[in-house]
């Protein structure tokens, strides 16, 4: 699959509405279960003077990704100070641990042009590490996925015209 060439300073900045923003709930196995909440935030819209091969606008997106632990007072420990860094994190990881989805939900954005965008965000795989974050809950590198989906008004669609056949140097 080819990607489409966007120059991102062509973009023009469209303002949007957040419909649904919920947090997603799973529950760590770890020592004791051990609650996590995640969200994707979507932060910033771009839009772009091309069209996909389908017809539809191309977006450009900034999101940020959060996420919270929620372990038992047992399951604390010394917090790591000064907060390490993502190659400490990457450095200290001790074990893969299972998990299992509580919640999770799709949020929703209208952009100002109609469009509607939605969200997901999926945790794909989680390990402990042996570092503490400064409330004293252990710290867990989290692997995620954004999944999402546009769903374009159909008078912003452009009407693809037939491929034109490529000139393979014959002549009539």
């Amino acid at each position: 699959m080819s990607e489409l060439p966007v120059n991102m300073a062509e973009g023009e900045v469209i303002d949007f509405d957040v419909m649904s923003e919920k947090w997603n709930v799973y529950e760590l196995n770890d020592e004791r279960p051990v609650k996590i909440k995640g969200k994707i935030v979507l932060m910033k819209v771009s839009k772009f003077p091309v069209y996909n091969p389908s017809g539809d606008p191309i977006y450009g997106t900034a999101s940020q990704t959060i996420f919270a632990t929620f372990a038992t007072k047992e399951m604390k420990g010394r917090p790591s100070f000064p907060p390490p860094s993502l190659q400490q994190i990457s450095a200290s990881i001790t074990r893969e641990l299972d998990f299992k989805v509580i919640e999770e939900h799709w949020n929703e954005y209208q952009f100002r042009d109609g469009t509607v965008h939605r969200l997901k965000l999926v945790i794909t795989g989680v390990q402990k590490t042996s570092l503490f974050a400064g409330d004293g809950d252990p710290i867990y590198y989290i692997l995620s996925q954004t999944v999402g989906r546009m769903i374009v008004p159909p008078e912003l669609k452009r009407k693809s015209s037939p491929p034109t056949p490529p000139n393979l140097g014959y002549t009539k």
